[in-house]
């Protein structure tokens, strides 16, 4: 059986997504995430 997701992720975390992707691994801690994905912290 296969499920799928009935939502589209939000813009905001497709950011952080990219970033995170782009990172290649490496550890950053969140308010850095935030910095470079250009989101406010807490809107996730």
């Amino acid at each position: 059986m296969t499920m799928s997701r009935s939502r589209a992720l939000f813009p905001r975390a497709r950011m952080v997504l990219a970033v995170l992707l782009d990172a290649g691994g490496q550890w950053s801690h969140g308010y850095e995430l935030a910095r470079l994905a250009d989101v406010k912290s807490g809107t996730l």
